[in-house]
Order: structure tokens, then C-alpha cells, then sequence
């Protein structure tokens, strides 16, 4: 009988894979184990070695190859070519770039052979999700003493490439899930189209000589079930437009149905720049350079973590960490579900506040309890807390006669790093950060699981974050998962070589994807995914190729496909109007969805001019 550690790294088959490894993909391919075997020595194609003129095989192997054809091995042979296939040789040969990040990326790559309970060597700090334009050099990571090993963490947690900003879907935020009407105003934008700055008011007139009329966004947030958005620039300030009923942009006109266009916001972080910014459904929260988070809106279930149970926050007020030491309280990156918030540390610890109806806010536990006959109440969260514990079942840690359903701790579950986070309507996707002690990154998943989001195979909430086991094994030893992007009721991982794994649902008909599986349509024409996002019932991916590409269903044209054309799509489909534009990012919300198309060269604003513009006086809300 195999030992522990024998079990785990002992490699007995192709690519590196260990017995655990043939048993994960055993359970989850409903094949025998030596069936598996078999075609992982095959190579993907089913046939035996001997057919290829390799070196003779068992008749025990061909008959297992056979039976594993049989049982539904070439489903296996398409997920085994497209998940090791490398897109990046394929799209990108002779690319000036790749040599020198050859160099870079020995250093995080993983292995299938290490120990899985030895303790990891992380990339640290986790770094924001844009450069801190304090900084005079911003390709380098901020110097900070502290315990953890750091490092220049930059080549590993890449900065987003500014761009300009660009909106397709409806202005007029009180249309999303309320009214139904034609789309037949300027405002209304069925493709992605470039927007204009709000006219500055008189009290921002001193301000107006330093605003760029064109400015170059580093940032762009909003989320499945925000009507609403934030933008920040490479220089650091924030703009927000869309609903504001709740006050939850902090504009100081206090709220108001709508803001129709990108208008500057102020608050407590004074003339220090900002970094990051998220938004719920009617609360937001930013980032300024310093680390520290603000929130503001409604607070009713403690989405804003300021410590007080007010239902609102009418101004912008600073977040409070419970608990955290001072070498912990740096907060880089920041998401919103539809009624709490998780914050993410330069240290990768995660920190929670809101509600806690399904589970999101990762402490084991609801609290349910009556607060009348009919009526219940939850253990909600009012300031943000770590939690540091992960679980995984124990089929999945092949533990000897598992328990169904049962969960353990993950090993050394408190020393775990995560370097990306990404919230829906009441879930939360998580991916671990990158070592340079040859481990796989994993994924680890919490809260409400409708429609399978948590990639976990069942409809059932997580109350603590839990390992989304599907995502690991050899063939992620080099195209290891690298972002989260969570949708309302779906889920997606982006991996190293733009590979995007989807699970969940995010269109009313249509099965359920229980488990993440691989967007073919992109992978199988070697298209290198660069950025992902989902919204309340659309997804979007962009490549390095620049393109485009969106399905679900969009009433309000937030799928850009353009005035007269079609508003939903099943399977994958080119956003035309975006097409030769390069987008460094995207962001899906509630009935809109926004980019970021670069503008570094000539190139670059060719490409721009085909854009659709809007001027400030066509919109006449």
C-alpha cells in the first residue's frame, strides 16, 4: 500500500501525474483508473502507444485504452488537447516578448511532483490591480518591512494598461430592471462607445485647468447587480456615474435617480491618489494609495465594514479592519456583492463584511436565527474580519473511506496567499498566489451555489471557502489558474496561457455548467484570453489579438452588438464594432458593460476612430 506522500508525488504517468492525480480525474471522467491511465498514455488521441510506433504496450493497456474509448474517452482527448495545447506558441510565435518572459516565469512555475502539505513559498506583496501613479517608478513594487519575504512582484501580478474609456448599454440607470422601453435615445448606447467627462460644475471650477478633458483610465469597476460605476484614472482620481439613489456614488449633491455621465468624486482620502474601487448593488467602496478603504451608500446589512449599524453612509468613510496587525492592513484590491464586500491585503489575507444569508462572508457560518414568527435574521458582519480557514472534502483530499459531503482543514490553511478575488450577487471566487516552491495555485470558492457556480458539482452554499478541486492535477502544472471573475450566478478562471474556465449559469434557459469547464470556442482556435468578466446575464473575454467576444442575453445593449441587431447570443460572439481595438480590460454590470481600449501608438488610434463617440450635450437626462 502506497504511502501519504508517495501517493501525492510519486509520478506514474505522463506529464507528471501522480496516483492522486489519476484518482481526482478518475472520479470526475467516470472512468476506471487504469482506463485513464491508459489515455494519458496516449496522449489525448485514444490509441495505444504501439499504433504511433512508440515503444510496445501491455495488451492490459490497449484493452483499457479501448474500453476508455468506449466509454467516452474522446470527450476526455478534446479537454486533454485543449487544456495543454500552448496558445501562446500558437498565436504569438516569434513574439520579442516571449525570451525574456521565459526567464520570468521559471521562477512561479509549478510542479506535479512537490508535496501538496508542504508549506508554500509565496510572491509576495500582492500588488493593486493598478499602478500607484505616488510612485516615480511605477513598474516597481513599493518597498515595505515586513516579515513576509518580499520582492519585486510586478512581472507577477501585472499591472492593468490604461486606456480609454468606453460604455455599452443605457445611460439612463433607472431603465436596467425596472422599465421597459425602445432603445431609441443617444444615450442609450448599443456598442461600445467612447465616453465624454460630466460638464465640472462651479465648485469645481478652480480644479478644471488640472483635468485632462481626455484622460487615460487605469481602472474601471462595477459588478453584476450595480446599476452604477466607478472609473479611475493613471493619475489616481475616481469617477463615478449610473444610479444614486442610496447616495452610493458620494456625490455631495447627496442622491438623486441617476448620474448620466462620469462625474468627479471626493471624499476622505484628501489629494492621495486612488488605486482600486468596487461596487454592489447600492454600495461602493475605493482604495487609495495608502491602503486604506473607503466606503459609502446603503449599510443595512454592514456592506460598508465601518463598524456602526446605520442603514446608510451618506460621505465616503473609512473601512475598519478588526483584528488586523499593522504589517496587515494595506489593502490592495477590493470586490462587492450585491450586500457585502471582501477586501483583499498587499499580504493576500482576506478580509469580509455584509450580509451572511448564504454563507459569503466565509466564517462557517450564517447565524440564522427569528427575529419574528415569519421572519429571519443573520449574523451579519458591520466591520471587516479575516478569515483564514479553507476546507476541502475529503473525497477530494482522497482521504480512505470519505465520508460524503464531509469536509477537513486544508493543510496549513492559515498560511494561505490569494492573490485575486471576485465577488457576485452572493458568492465569492478566490485564486491562491503563485510560489516559488513549485506548488499549483488552487482555487477555493464560498457562499451561494445556484446553478453549480462554486464549481463544486452540487447547488449547495459553502460557508467557508472551499477547494474547487476540478482545477488542479498536471495539467495545470504550467497553465496554473492566475484571476476570478464572478458573474451574478456564474464563475470564471483565467489561467496562465489565457485559458478561461466557466462554471455556473448566466442566461434564464440552458443547462447549469456544475463544474468548470474550458470555453472551447476560444482555446480551440488558439485565441489567448487576456481578461474576462461577467454581469447579471452576460460574459465577456477579450484576447490579445483583439478580440472580442460576449454572449447572454442584453435588453439594454449590453452586449454590443449594435442598434438593430440581435440582443442575446447562446454561444460566443464577436463584438464588431471592438473589432483590430485592443481591450486591456472589462467590466460587466447590471444592464452595461464597460472597457478600457488602449492607446499607446499610432496603431492604437486608428483603431480608436472607429469607436462611436458621445458628446456631453446628447445626453439629456
Amino acid at each position: 500500500k502506497q504511502s501519504s506522500k508517495a501517493y501525492h508525488t510519486e509520478v506514474i504517468a505522463p506529464g507528471g501525474g501522480t496516483a492522486a492525480d489519476i484518482a481526482n480525474l478518475s472520479k470526475h471522467l467516470g472512468l476506471e483508473a487504469d482506463a485513464v491511465k491508459a489515455v494519458m498514455s496516449s496522449g489525448g488521441r485514444g490509441v495505444s502507444r504501439r499504433s504511433r510506433g512508440s515503444a510496445p504496450s501491455s495488451s492490459e493497456a490497449d484493452t483499457a485504452a479501448a474500453a476508455a474509448s468506449a466509454a467516452g474517452a474522446s470527450a476526455w482527448a478534446d479537454f486533454f488537447s485543449e487544456a495543454t495545447a500552448d496558445p501562446l506558441a500558437a498565436s504569438s510565435a516569434g513574439d520579442d516578448d516571449n525570451a525574456a518572459k521565459a526567464s520570468d516565469e521559471a521562477v512561479v512555475i509549478a510542479s506535479a511532483s512537490v508535496d501538496e502539505d508542504a508549506t508554500r513559498e509565496y510572491i509576495l506583496p500582492i500588488l493593486p490591480l493598478m499602478a500607484n501613479p505616488a510612485n516615480s517608478n511605477a513598474n516597481k513594487a513599493t518597498p515595505r518591512k515586513k516579515k513576509a519575504k518580499m520582492m519585486d512582484s510586478t512581472d507577477t501580478y501585472p499591472y492593468v494598461t490604461p486606456g480609454r474609456l468606453a460604455q455599452t448599454g443605457t445611460l439612463d440607470a433607472t431603465v436596467p430592471g425596472r422599465t421597459k422601453r425602445q432603445m431609441t435615445n443617444d444615450y442609450d448606447l448599443e456598442e461600445p462607445t467612447l465616453l465624454p467627462l460630466a460638464t465640472p460644475t462651479d465648485e469645481d471650477a478652480e480644479d478644471e485647468e488640472e483635468t485632462e478633458e481626455n484622460p487615460k483610465f487605469a481602472l474601471i469597476a462595477t459588478s453584476s447587480t450595480s446599476a452604477h460605476s466607478i472609473a479611475i484614472t493613471a493619475s489616481g482620481i475616481a469617477y463615478g456615474w449610473g444610479r444614486n439613489e442610496a447616495n452610493q456614488l458620494g456625490l455631495m449633491t447627496g442622491p438623486c435617480a441617476t448620474v448620466p455621465l462620469p462625474t468627479k468624486l471626493v471624499g476622505p482620502w484628501g489629494d492621495d491618489p486612488l488605486v482600486g474601487a468596487a461596487t454592489g448593488k447600492s454600495h461602493s467602496v475605493v482604495i487609495d494609495a495608502t491602503g486604506a478603504a473607503y466606503a459609502v451608500g446603503s449599510n443595512k446589512c454592514g456592506q460598508c465594514g465601518i463598524n456602526s449599524s446605520i442603514d446608510d453612509v451618506t460621505k465616503f468613510r473609512r473601512c475598519v479592519l478588526a483584528g488586523a496587525s499593522s504589517d496587515d492592513a494595506e489593502i490592495v484590491q477590493v470586490s462587492c456583492g450585491e450586500q457585502f464586500t471582501v477586501l483583499l491585503t498587499s499580504r493576500g489575507h482576506i478580509y469580509s463584511a455584509g450580509l451572511a444569508e448564504y454563507g459569503q462572508l466565509g466564517n462557517g457560518e450564517t447565524g440564522e436565527y427569528f427575529i419574528a414568527a415569519n421572519k429571519l435574521g443573520f449574523a451579519n458582519a458591520t466591520k471587516f474580519e479575516r478569515r483564514s480557514l479553507f476546507v476541502q472534502s475529503e473525497e477530494d483530499a482522497n482521504i480512505s473511506n470519505a465520508k460524503r459531503g464531509a469536509m477537513i482543514n486544508v493543510p496549513n490553511c492559515g498560511e494561505i496567499v490569494i492573490c485575486s478575488i471576485s465577488c457576485g450577487k452572493n458568492h465569492t471566487i478566490a485564486v491562491e498566489a503563485p510560489t516559488t516552491s513549485g506548488h499549483i495555485p488552487r482555487v477555493f470558492s464560498w457562499g451561494c451555489g445556484d446553478y453549480g457556480c462554486l464549481g463544486h458539482g452540487i447547488q449547495a452554499d459553502e460557508y467557508t471557502p472551499r477547494f474547487v478541486a476540478t482545477l488542479r492535477g498536471p495539467l495545470f502544472t504550467a497553465n496554473y489558474p492566475v484571476k476570478a471573475s464572478a458573474g451574478s450566478s456564474c464563475s470564471m478562471v483565467l489561467t496562465k496561457q489565457g485559458h478561461v474556465y466557466y462554471m455556473g449559469k448566466h442566461r434564464q434557459i440552458g443547462e447549469a455548467t456544475m463544474r468548470p469547464s474550458l470555453i472551447d470556442a476560444l482555446a480551440n482556435n488558439a485565441h489567448v484570453t487576456t481578461s474576462c468578466a461577467g454581469g447579471s446575464a452576460t460574459v465577456f473575454c477579450t484576447t490579445r489579438n483583439a478580440v472580442t467576444v460576449s454572449w447572454g442575453k442584453g435588453d439594454t445593449g449590453e452586449l454590443g452588438y449594435g442598434r438593430g441587431n440581435q440582443k442575446s447570443s447562446a454561444q460566443p460572439k464577436f463584438v464588431d464594432k471592438l473589432d483590430s481595438c485592443m481591450v486591456t480590460n472589462i467590466a460587466c454590470g447590471y444592464g452595461h458593460t464597460l472597457f478600457l481600449v488602449k492607446d499607446e501608438d499610432a496603431e492604437d488610434a486608428k483603431a480608436l476612430e472607429k469607436l462611436a463617440k458621445l458628446e456631453v450635450e446628447q445626453v439629456t437626462l
